[in-house]
């Protein structure tokens, strides 16, 4: 399972794949990291392996999906998008942001998507 860290790094964020459950917790304080919010069990995140963040999103590579996260509230992260097509497949193994692109890579079919 993936995670990533906010730009102001006050917040980490990962998924529970068990349950399809993106989460946000505080680092704020390490010695007592707190879990701030979650967007429930109902989001489609199977299989999520990396994440990556820009400014208020946070981005996860799940199984033939990329899923985008407003983490703006980080007690209320919400999902916004999600990109799903046939040129989108494969298990990622990594995702990477630079400028206005997502990089993403399939291991499953040898695959690099730009989103």
């Amino acid at each position: 399972i993936g995670l990533t860290v906010s730009d102001d790094g006050n917040y980490v964020y990962t998924v529970n794949d068990a349950d399809d459950n993106f989460i946000v917790i505080d680092v704020s304080n390490p010695a007592a990291p707190v879990t701030t919010g979650t967007t429930g069990t109902d989001a489609d995140l199977n299989f999520c392996y990396s994440l990556a963040t820009k400014g208020n999103y946070a981005y996860a590579h799940c199984a033939g999906a990329v899923v985008v996260v407003d983490v703006s509230n980080p007690a209320a992260p919400t999902i916004v998008e999600e990109f799903v097509n046939a040129n989108i497949s494969g298990t990622y193994s990594d995702i990477v942001l630079n400028g206005n692109y997502l990089y993403a890579s399939a291991w499953q079919n040898d695959r690099l998507n730009i989103i």
